[in-house]
Formats: structure tokens, C-alpha cells, sequence
């Protein structure tokens, strides 16, 4: 019976439909915890790579191996600058609200990552506060403002405090579901290297069908900036 619910599991995970991905996505800040757990830990995809796998390594430089370095991936040169009192800053007071900007070369979906000092990770945009995918949609060559003025949420800045790093996820494609967890939930260090390296293997693996019913993968790119936060 374990073997069948292991084939199942290692099966339907490797399915390329957005439909799917969906569906598991949904409960992927569940996913470290029993990726931890054997017999998922002999799954390849439960596996972190070496350097979000070893102890001596915090979440932040997780993401910066995943995101950064050799697998720096931006073909659309997005940008990212946070705002206080709408105005470009890096330093903000607890409390605060923050504003990020964003520039593209390309049109695309933001979906956007925070990892705090203690390297706890949070889905920032879109959640379950701010759950609408059109209010992420950027145009090539136009400035997007998350939130902007017409909106019924915002983000406060709250500790801890301390150095914290955007990571924003620009997808080119005409996106129905949010394939991020929509939760507005932080996920311990521990297991949010384990979901950042998910994310990297989503970005990579996922296809979707074109107007000629072909899969083709989805074109998509990465963004990491730092902010400080004080009492």
C-alpha cells in the first residue's frame, strides 16, 4: 500500500499542467515538512541542492544559489526598488508601509518572496489579503507599484529587525492560477530552503499549452534586494 501511495505521489508531481500545479502548489508550504520524512527524502525532487542542504548555510544564501550567482536568470532585467513615502529607500522603521517598484523589459506576473533576518520565508504577493493575479501584471517598459493607491491592503513593516531580502518572480505567461502557496503564512529556515529549491524547479519544469496546443515552457525571471528594518 506505501509503495502504490509512492508511485502515486512521485506520478502525479512530474504532471506539466497548470491545473496541476495549482493544486499542489496550494499545499507546497506543507511539502518540507514531509519531504523530511522517509521514504520522500529518497525523492529527488524533495531534495534540496548541496548548498540549501547543508547546515552551515542560511536561507538567504539558499536563495542566492538558487536565484543568484551561476543561476542568475533575468532575461527580462526586472527591477526591483522599495519605496518609503513613496520614495526610493532601503531603510524603513517598524510599522511603516512599504511599497515596491518594479521595472520590466517584458510583460509578465509578480510573485513576490520576503526572507527575514531570522530567515523565516513569507509569500508576500499575492496572499490571501491581496489575492487578485491582475493587480501583479507589469507592462514591458511600465512602472508597477505593489500596492498601489487604489488598493484595499497594504504592507507594514514588522519585526524582526534587521536585514531583509525581497526575492520577485517575474512569468511571462498568461497566468490563471497563482502557482506559489497563497498563504499569508512564514515557513521556519529549516523547511523554507526546502520550498525556495521547489520553486526554482517549478520555475524550470513547468510548461504550459500554446494557441497551437503544444507545451512549451514558461519564460520567466528572477529578482533579489535587500532592505533594512529598525525599531
Amino acid at each position: 500500500m506505501q509503495n502504490n501511495k509512492i508511485y502515486y505521489l512521485s506520478t502525479v508531481i512530474l504532471l506539466p499542467s497548470i491545473s496541476f500545479i495549482f493544486g499542489v502548489t496550494t499545499f507546497l508550504s506543507e511539502a518540507p515538512v514531509w519531504c523530511e520524512y522517509s521514504p520522500f527524502k529518497q525523492l529527488n525532487w524533495c531534495q534540496p541542492e548541496p548548498a540549501c542542504n547543508s547546515n552551515d548555510n542560511n536561507t538567504l544564501e539558499c536563495a542566492n544559489t538558487l536565484f543568484n550567482g551561476d543561476k542568475y536568470h533575468n532575461p527580462a532585467k526586472l527591477k526591483i526598488d522599495t519605496l518609503r513615502d513613496h520614495k526610493p529607500s532601503i531603510y524603513f522603521r517598524v510599522d511603516e508601509t512599504m511599497h515596491m517598484k518594479f521595472d520590466s523589459h517584458h510583460d509578465g506576473y509578480i510573485f513576490i518572496y520576503n526572507i527575514n533576518p531570522k530567515g523565516e520565508l513569507i509569500t508576500l504577493f499575492p496572499n490571501k489579503y491581496c489575492p487578485q493575479l491582475e493587480q501583479s501584471y507589469i507592462k514591458a517598459e511600465k512602472t508597477l507599484v505593489i500596492p498601489d493607491i487604489y488598493w484595499t491592503c497594504d504592507f507594514p513593516v514588522s519585526e524582526p529587525t534587521g536585514t531583509n531580502t525581497l526575492l520577485a518572480v517575474l512569468i511571462e505567461n498568461k497566468m490563471e492560477y497563482n502557482i506559489l502557496p497563497v498563504n499569508f503564512k512564514t515557513v521556519s529556515p529549516q523547511h523554507a530552503k526546502s520550498l525556495l529549491h521547489l520553486l526554482r524547479m517549478q520555475l524550470e519544469n513547468l510548461t504550459m499549452e500554446n494557441q497551437h496546443g503544444e507545451e512549451r515552457p514558461i519564460k520567466w525571471s528572477a529578482k533579489m534586494a535587500e532592505y533594512q528594518i529598525k525599531h
